[in-house]
This record gives C-alpha cells, structure tokens and sequence, in this order.
C-alpha cells in the first residue's frame, strides 16, 4: 500500500548558506539584517504580529505578564535558545516561574531558528553586537559598579578591561555563528534523508483543510470519541491530558469540556495553526496547548500526563504508522496505570465475491478500447483499493487477524505473521479479501470499519486475488498474512497474503 505527495523542505533553499557566506562578517551581517524578508515581530505566545520589537516587548509586558528583558541576563546563545524554544514547544508564560536550574533549552538544537528571518532573533543580535561596539570605546564602557571603582581605573586599565569584554563578546558571538552554521548544513544534508523527507510528506499531507473536514464530517469516527469522552467525564475530571496529532483540536476540545485539568496538544502539520484559532475562537486557551512539533522530538511543559487521546489509524489500521508515535509517547510521558484511549483495536479479513468490481478494477485492463495493458493490471494487483464494500459481497465470517492493547502493545510487534482461517458461509467466487479494524473504547464503546457496519472514510483495504476460485458453504479456507513495514518508507505497509485454494495457492504481495 503506498501514498505519496510532494516533499516539501520547512527552510528556504536560498536560506542555506555555503562556507564562503558564512565565513565573510559582512555576509553574515547582511543575512541578519536584512529587513526585506520579515517586517512583523510575531508574538512568543499568540498570533499578534508588530512591526517593532519595542511594541512586542510592551505587548508581551501587558497581555502575557512577560518580561523579555529577563533573558538578557543570558548570553548570546541563551536568549538565542530562549526564544526558539517558545517558538517551537509553545510553553504557556508562567511555565517560566517554575524553571530553576535545569532549564529545558539546553540543547544545541534549539540555536536553529524556527521562524526564517525571526525579527526577534535578529533584535537580540543586534543587542550583542551593539554591545561589542561600544565596548570598543571608552565613552561607550560602563561598569555596573560606576560610582567608585570607574574612578580608580587609570586609562590603562579602562583600555584592558574594555578588550577583555570586547573579546569575550566577540568569542560567544562567533560560537553562536559556528554552531548555527552546522545546524543550517545539517538540514541540508537532510534533504538526501529519505526518512526526512517521508515524515515531511506525510505532515505536509495534513497540512491541507480538505483531509480533515473528510475526517470531521465520518460521523462514526467523531461522533464515537465524543460520545465516550463527554459520557466518561470521571474519566477525564481534572486530568492532564496528551492528544497526539490533534489536527483541528476537535478531541482536545471534547476533552477540556469534559472536565479535564488541561490538554497539550501536539501536531507537527501546519493544520495546528487552524487549532490556535479554533481553540480561542472557543475560549479554550487557557484550558489547551498547542504544540508545533512531532512528538518523538516535543518536550512538554510537564513530566507526565494521565491520560493520552489520539486518532492514529490509518488503512488497513497500521497504515502510516502513527501508532508508532502513540507508544512513544506512552513509554514517555503516561503515569503509571494512565490509559490510552481508543485502548484496543482489531485488524479482521473477510472474503468477499464481487465480479463488478473485479471486472472495473482488475478486468478492465485486458481490454481498454481494444488494447491490452497486462503491466498496468498487475500494477493494480500488486496493490490494495481502499474502496466501500458492499456488504451482500461477504461470503465468509470474519477472520481475526491481530488484536493490539494500545496500553502495553510494542513498538516491535507491529510488524507481524498470523495465520488466515476464513469459514465461508455463501457458496460463490472468492474474488477479493477484505481487510478492515474494529476500535475500541471500553467493553461496550467501539466502532467499526467493516462492511457490515456504517461507512467511514477508511473504508476497507481489498486485496484482488491474481486467480479466483469457487467455494461452497461450509469450506474453511486457510492461508498466512504478513504486514510489515517498508523499509525505504516506514509509514508505508508490505502486505503478503498466501491462501490455499482448491485451484493451487494464490499469493499477493501489496
């Protein structure tokens, strides 16, 4: 099963700068200042853009309790981080009151600007060179302790001094240019990554309304989480609650109605710019956190939560492989005997007889307008429809393949083998098997993807037969299914069917 869309990189190509720029002070100094390619300051915490850093800084001071000039007190590379680390885990202002020693941007990652041309981070480095400037002159160098010592330094020493802080400044500058030079190259190097550049297909394939107004308007699929997340408010009253790949927000919003104590709310895909406003737009801000980023490479404003939500199934359930992030996310931050909901999920087979849509999907490419297209037939064979089984077609009970605990399953026992049995209970053809999931919220609140169940935009996964064989009521049919994630692109499924049959073995690889 394979889906694709275009890559598209998050920094400007023109934006990656070669040895030689980066080498030269002026080149440097033009890149920083250059005022053409931003002319707003983008708030630290909401949407308000200024066109001076002066008016953001009085903006931040009156509407967020949040005084900038605290971060002067850093260094160069720490007002740096500061700020990226706003930008990109979107801490809420008084998370600042509780950080002591051990502040959460250590990393050197957080040198690498999250905002191209970020006017902020340019502000703070023009306060660095602003002050390399003056301390190069005796009528620009002040000590804090001016009223007695000044007097007793003797030109000499005022000229020392000066050099002394001249260099330090000039040596924690340079450093910072070093180490956001090999950050820049290093995401240019990313662009050969070809995992890089999956996990940027995929995000940017949610970054569009259109993919989330099919989900929103699934009414099986929505209606289910809100049905059990508002029906459970014990559940969820005064929890910290984790929705990974919130998307438009609407299960973090199900949850802040339902009582919980706050949610943060992680997307990687622009969608979540739509959240922020959707959120507010709903007066939920103080209750949801919005975080820009994937959840493998996100650190939460808190160290654990009680309970994680998401909407993680793909086709075929594993399909995209988000599920993936979900355990991570559990190993990581879930207390111990937090829950996971949708808690359980079921992959299941049925066989299906359905000639119509043999002879449109398969047949078709024998004869189109009287030539034959053999390759383009077993390209489709070589692949699976998601498409809406008609329930008459089922001629078989339903096969469980594999059930997965959400709260304890690995990350490693998604790639798996498991057994076929399909009991038909309607003689006809087998022309294709239908594979769909069953999710699970408690014992009694689940839903459906089958063909006997209301429809949802997943629909089922059909896998076409290369060679069809007839059945009879009561015959039990048996084979091997294989699901394995690809190895060029992880999201993507390598599905291996081998069915026994009256007629010899019939085997797919999709």
């Amino acid at each position: 099963m394979e889906k694709s869309k275009p890559v598209s990189l998050s920094m400007d190509d023109d934006k990656i700068l070669d040895d030689e720029s980066l080498d030269s002070d002026d080149d440097w100094e033009d890149w920083c200042d250059d005022d053409s390619a931003i002319e707003e300051a983008l708030c630290l915490f909401c949407n308000e853009k200024y066109r001076s850093v002066d008016a953001l800084i009085n903006h931040l001071n009156s509407s967020h309790d949040f005084n900038l000039n605290k971060i002067a007190d850093f260094d160069v590379y720490e007002r740096i981080k500061v700020i990226n680390f706003i930008r990109l885990e979107n801490p809420i202002p008084e998370f600042f009151t509780t950080v002591r020693e051990d502040t959460p941007w250590k990393s050197e990652d957080f040198l690498k600007p999250v905002i191209n041309d970020d006017l902020l981070l340019r502000y703070v480095i023009d306060m660095e060179e602003t002050a390399v400037s003056k301390a190069t002159t005796s009528e620009g160098f002040n000590l804090q302790n001016q009223d007695s010592q000044e007097k007793e330094f003797d030109s000499e020493n005022r000229a020392y001094a000066a050099e002394c802080v001249l260099a330090e400044l000039q040596s924690e500058l340079q450093n910072a240019r070093s180490t956001l030079q090999e950050i820049l190259f290093e995401a240019d190097d990313l662009k050969d990554d070809k995992s890089y550049s999956n996990d940027e297909a995929y995000f940017n394939s949610y970054s569009g309304i259109g993919i989330h107004e099919e989900m929103l308007k699934d009414k099986v699929r929505t209606e289910a989480y809100m049905k059990f997340i508002m029906s459970n408010p014990v559940l969820f009253r005064d929890k910290i609650v984790l929705d990974v790949g919130c998307g438009t927000g609407i299960l973090s919003m199900f949850a802040a109605k339902a009582g919980c104590r706050h949610v943060y709310a992680i997307d990687q895909s622009d969608i979540i710019d739509y959240a922020r406003e959707i959120v507010i737009e709903n007066q939920l801000e103080n209750k949801i956190t919005l975080i820009k980023g994937k959840i493998e490479d996100t650190k939460l404003p808190v160290e654990k939560v009680d309970i994680i939500i998401s909407e993680w199934m793909g086709y075929c359930l594993l399909f995209e492989s988000m599920l993936d992030s979900v355990i991570f996310a559990r190993e990581k931050w879930l207390v111990t005997n937090g829950q996971v909901y949708p808690n359980k999920c079921s992959l299941c087979m049925v066989a299906i007889n359905d000639g119509t849509m043999r002879d449109k999907s398969v047949e078709f490419w024998d004869n189109v307008y009287g030539f034959k297209m053999s390759c383009v037939k077993n390209a489709v064979l070589d692949d699976a429809d998601v498409i809406t089984v008609k329930p008459e077609t089922v001629i078989s009970d339903i096969c469980s393949l594999k059930t997965l605990d959400i709260n304890i399953v690995k990350a490693d026992e998604l790639n798996f083998q498991c057994p076929i049995s399909l009991k038909i209970n309607q003689a006809g053809f087998i022309t294709a098997l239908a594979v769909y999931f069953d999710t699970f919220f408690s014992e009694i609140e689940s839903f459906s993807t089958g063909p006997h169940a209301p429809s949802t935009h997943w629909g089922q996964a059909v896998f076409h037969l290369r060679d069809c064989f007839k059945v009879d009521k009561g015959d039990e049919i048996v084979g091997q299914f294989s699901c394995i994630k690809n190895k060029e692109n992880h999201r993507n499924l390598d599905v291996s069917i081998f069915l026994e049959s009256p007629i010899g073995n019939n085997t797919l690889r999709q």
